[in-house]
């Protein structure tokens, strides 16, 4: 296969996770129009007529598979594309883990394997083309210029409606190899750094212990919009990167996730709480096992850092945070004022740090999902009153996950309350479709807990809104709830609207994965 048919496969591969290929293998030809425009600037209209005539049209589509075939044989080596000499091996669908080791004397590795600096600097500009080549049977290319210049001229391909950019889609050794084939491509992913080398705009960025290194030597940190940590060497490789000028990088991220890579105080002060100051745009903090602890936290909002980010979510699951973390978290109120998700699965709060969670609760206008399970010590009804309080007095909360504490009738029925009321003011204020979800999944609730919930839900018709109250793994069942309502005097409250069978009462487990 051809270096052409390798862009194309991998090209291929985008419109397929972009989702934009109908479920017949359709797609329209309005929208490929776009995307050659996009890859080959320099077309004519009648050039382009003629590559979507490579594939039957079929009432302004074509079956996208058969374009690709037709367009495999075509001899794309003009304008827009680079011939060079890399290979693929013929593999199924033209896979390109298996590209070969040189594009034009280059030798980076491009499959699967983080590319040399001196891989990049060797990246060759297209030459001028002085001659038309034919696609098929006639001229479809001119020369190919200046790759910059040829970039201001052409609608760049970071443009095009169908993914939000091509970096996104594709690893380092992907574009290494797409700046080898095309010069338009070449300028839209690519910048000059301060010391005149080339480097990638790569928004996405995963750093390994293997490749953080190198990595962050070939892309603009300037230009980073989620960047991912793996293992310890990796976020020191980030942390000396911003030891120098570190005001000049960072300055587009909105995600930040550090993931098993046990952190200390003086990470927080040395290296994250400069960005969280100083980015106006982050928007989402993941520090998910990281053995985060009560000390961190305080000093996390001591230096103001947390109240400048203004996060929308953040995750602190599966750390060791207790009370006094909880209760510094909850100080912090300006740097609540956009939160909508907080995650402190698997911590050590405890009762005392529920209750500090519950006037986060009542004091934010934003957040909408609180995530508290399996805490150790495992959550009590005390909790529960706190939290049940605390949500009667939130106009936004939709979400409060319980699961795995030793919650009983008493915090259930207090919860019950919060969630009546909750329903009560989305009826009040026209809310066609609520959406309420209380975990409550191996606790311990009884029948009068349940019966609580369920008469909180009864009130509120069946087909509005999406409401789950989940009782999966309590001491009650689904047949002992029936025999329960069943056997209650006729005067009792709502027993004579209330349904056992009300499949809002979730007895079976909902996993985790679709929450």
């Amino acid at each position: 296969m051809t270096s052409v048919e390798g862009l194309y496969a991998n090209v291929k591969e985008c419109f397929l996770h972009a989702d934009v290929v109908g479920s017949h293998g359709l797609v329209s030809k309005a929208f490929l129009t776009r995307v050659i425009h996009g890859l080959c600037p320099q077309l004519s209209q009648q050039d382009v007529r003629r590559v979507l005539e490579l594939a039957p049209d079929r009432e302004g589509f074509v079956q996208f598979n058969d374009w690709m075939e037709a367009m495999f044989d075509v001899p794309l080596a003009a304008e827009g594309f680079h011939t060079c000499n890399a290979s693929f091996p013929e593999s199924e669908g033209g896979s390109r883990s298996g590209c070969a080791s040189r594009i034009d004397g280059c030798p980076a590795q491009l499959a699967g394997q983080a590319c040399s600096p001196a891989a990049i600097a060797a990246v060759p500009t297209p030459a001028r083309v002085d001659t038309a080549r034919e696609l098929r049977d006639g001229t479809v290319f001119q020369s190919w210029g200046d790759a910059e210049s040829v970039a201001q001229e052409a609608t760049s391909i970071l443009a095009l409606p169908w993914r939000h950019g091509l970096a996104s889609f594709f690893g380092l050794p992907d574009l290494c190899w797409l700046c080898a084939v095309s010069a338009t491509l070449c300028a839209d992913l690519t910048v000059r750094a301060l010391d005149g080398r080339r480097v990638f705009v790569l928004p996405v960025v995963e750093l390994h212990k293997e490749t953080a290194t190198t990595i962050l030597q070939l892309i603009s940190p300037l230009h980073i919009q989620t960047l991912r940590i793996w293992h310890r060497s990796s976020f020191d490789a980030v942390a000396m990167m911003l030891q120098s000028d570190w005001r000049n990088k960072l300055q587009s991220i909105e995600r930040i996730a550090i993931k098993a890579c046990p952190l200390f105080v003086d990470d927080f002060r040395l290296s994250l709480t400069p960005v969280f100051l100083h980015v106006g745009g982050l928007k989402h903090l993941n520090l998910e096992r990281n053995q985060v602890n009560d000390q961190m936290l305080k000093d996390l909002v001591d230096s103001g850092a947390l109240a400048a980010a203004r996060l929308e979510s953040i995750n602190l699951r599966f750390n060791r945070i207790g009370a006094a973390g909880a209760e510094a978290l909850a100080s912090c109120r300006k740097g609540f004022s956009r939160l909508k998700w907080l995650n402190l699965k698997m911590n050590c709060l405890g009762d005392e740090g529920a209750q500090a969670m519950a006037a986060i609760i009542a004091q934010s206008s934003s957040l909408t999902l609180m995530n508290l399970r399996r805490q150790t010590p495992a959550l009590t009804d005390r909790a529960a009153a706190a939290l049940a309080e605390a949500w009667c007095r939130s106009a936004t909360l939709e979400q409060l996950r319980l699961r795995r504490n030793r919650i009983r009738d008493s915090g259930a029925a207090a919860l019950a309350v919060a969630v009546r009321r909750r329903l009560a003011d989305a009826k009040a204020l026209l809310c066609h479709a609520p959406q309420l979800e209380l975990d409550l999944e191996d606790n311990c609730v009884g029948a009068k807990g349940a019966f609580a919930l369920l008469c909180a839900v009864a009130p509120t018709p069946l087909n509005l809104g999406k409401i789950e109250v989940l009782l999966h793994g309590n001491s009650i069942k689904h047949e002992g709830l029936r025999r329960y309502v069943a056997e209650l005097p006729p005067e009792t409250p709502l027993v004579a609207v209330v349904d056992a069978d009300d499949r809002r009462i979730a007895f079976q487990t909902k996993p985790e994965s679709a929450l």
